[in-house]
């Protein structure tokens, strides 16, 4: 089945062409290709048109009774005054990296991007009057080194009749960039990895905190929980979770004789069910075909129209994408679609073992990409296009989703019957009882490392924990090495709020889904509904979710 999208209302047409305007990079990579290489400015001019316009917006929305305008308006006009030193040199990396993902290395967008990514700079050049925290001056500093990463890709693979006056544009941009990095950055950086880095939080009087914390949980994330409620539940569920970690942890370490710590499990695991680096792409192809069965069989039904590709990462996206992930692209044309990346090179951090490959499958592709796609082709639900939108709003829904789906396919392997395609599937790899003993070790690790970034998120930027107190917490409550805890948490500080949503609507899913089940509906009808409803805001979403289901 598929809906047609509901048709807008004049409030969400007025809001969805804002958006258009306002962010041209996102539209592009959404299927409005004639907005390739261009930038919104957010110039004191630009922003205040803007904010005029949300303004004006406002009442009418409230007129209407439409709570999803009203959130995006709270949303949008926080994001105006929401300003820290690393968002430029972030904002150059996204731009061109979505350029890059979606039509290559167009020289003459290329050009026209790095001259317009020149002037965004004096947008924000008057943070330079400002004092930042360390950890702000140390997210700047890994933001230009990203950047430069990216730019230099640029340079090196574009190739035209114009790609000398796109080079010295890129070039240009790449002095732009160093220059910032030089205004803000007041440590030298050679590694930037936890040993350079720990010893510098430690010794700075620069806390990180961010007075408006409480009001971004609520304006980009629409959660119903306060600050204090987001951290006693995720302490509370530490607490359940750490045993169960504990106790997959001790029964790995004991099937390969190994001490009961985590570094030497996670070396056993890639030496009992390893992959080769070049038989990623070939593995997870195989793997795919009967995990999307079992996906359909246990946890989701996935629309006719699913396309999503497998693709090895270029070797120009290596940096940015050490082990995998996925892009929606073209979610406003008839062909949506998805790449799903998995990384072969050895310069990053390729999947080594069949338990993480098989995690990899699950949470990107059958929590995200179904959700993307169920969403786009309108499977089961009819998300209004303002719901289809990229913005936070989609965190909270999609990370939380696929967070569930990590526990929904545990609970699936420990019942699956021996016959079963996907229990072949993974007898050729090694002993079955042995991959469900392995797969409980990574998703019960990775639970715990999400609840630490839920704690993380709210102590740090609410001023509760310095972020180098929380590290030491952190390791001390749970025995994860300082250095993981750290390579887990830093660049979540970019984006307060997003850490919380995998765990929190993660969780809120699995409590409602008993109670949903026990009226009547399905586990698979609810989740297929759920992952083809797209992105409202969360309070918005829930209370969807009681009246259609409780």
């Amino acid at each position: 089945m598929y809906f047609k999208a509901p048709r807008q209302t004049p409030v969400e047409r007025h809001l969805y062409n804002l958006w258009l305007k306002t962010s041209p990079t996102d539209a592009f990579a959404s299927g409005y290709k004639r907005l390739c290489g261009k930038i919104w400015l957010p110039t004191k001019e630009n922003k205040a048109w803007l904010r005029q316009e949300l303004l004006k917006l406002r009442p009418k929305a409230m007129r209407a009774h439409d709570q999803a305008a009203l959130a995006w308006i709270r949303s949008d006009l926080l994001a105006l005054k929401d300003e820290e030193p690393n968002h430029f040199p972030a904002s150059v990396s996204g731009i061109f990296f979505t350029h890059m993902l979606v039509e290559g290395f167009n020289s003459l967008h290329l050009e026209q991007l790095a001259e317009q990514s020149i002037r965004l700079e004096a947008c924000y050049s008057h943070l330079a009057k400002k004092k930042w925290s360390m950890e702000q001056v140390i997210l700047t500093d890994l933001e230009c080194n990203a950047a430069q990463g990216v730019l230099k890709t640029c340079e090196k693979y574009v190739k035209s009749k114009r790609s000398k006056a796109a080079k010295a544009q890129l070039k240009a941009l790449r002095e732009v960039i160093e220059a910032w990095r030089k205004e803000f950055v007041d440590v030298d950086l050679k590694k930037r990895d936890f040993n350079e880095i720990y010893p510098l939080l430690k010794r700075s009087k620069r806390p990180l905190v961010r007075p408006d914390y409480r009001k971004k949980l609520r304006a980009y994330y629409d959660y119903p929980e306060t600050a204090e409620k987001i951290e006693s539940l995720a302490l509370g569920w530490l607490r359940t979770e750490l045993p169960l970690f504990r106790k997959a942890m001790r029964t790995l370490a004991k099937r390969c004789h190994v001490p009961a710590k985590r570094e030497k499990v996670d070396q056993a695991l890639c030496n009992r069910m390893p992959i080769h680096p070049k038989k990623v792409i070939k593995t997870i192809s195989e793997l795919r075909v009967s995990l999307q069965a079992l996906a359909k069989e246990h946890w989701v039904d996935i629309s006719k129209k699913y396309d999503v590709h497998l693709i090895e990462t270029p070797e120009y996206l290596v940096p940015l994408l050490p082990t995998g992930a996925m892009q929606s692209f073209d979610i406003f044309t008839k062909k949506p679609h998805c790449y799903f990346y998995a990384t072969t090179d050895k310069r990053g951090t390729p999947i080594d073992s069949i338990p993480e490959a098989v995690q990899l499958i699950i949470h990107e592709e059958y929590g995200h990409c179904v959700n993307y796609q169920n969403s786009a082709t309108r499977f089961a639900a009819r998300p209004r296009d303002l719901d289809l939108i990229h913005s936070s709003f989609n965190t909270p829904i999609t990370e939380g989703m696929s967070f569930n789906r990590e526990l929904e396919s545990l609970d699936t392997f420990k019942h699956l019957a021996k016959g079963h395609p996907v229990v072949m599937a993974i007898k050729k790899y090694g002993p079955y009882d042995e991959f469900v003993e392995s797969i409980e070790y990574v998703v019960r690790r990775w639970r715990v490392i999400r609840f630490l970034r839920a704690i993380c998120d709210v102590r740090v930027n609410t001023g509760k924990q310095r972020y180098v107190d929380f590290i030491d917490w952190a390791a001390k409550k749970t025995q994860v090495a300082k250095k993981d805890i750290y390579n887990q948490t830093l660049l979540f500080l970019q984006q307060p709020g997003y850490a919380p949503g995998y765990s929190v609507f993660g969780q809120r899913i699995r409590a409602l889904q008993p109670k949903i089940v026990k009226k009547g509906t399905s586990r698979i009808k609810f989740n297929t509904w759920l992952a083809s409803r797209g992105f409202p805001p969360r309070r918005l979403l829930e209370k969807e979710i009681k009246q259609k289901f409780l």
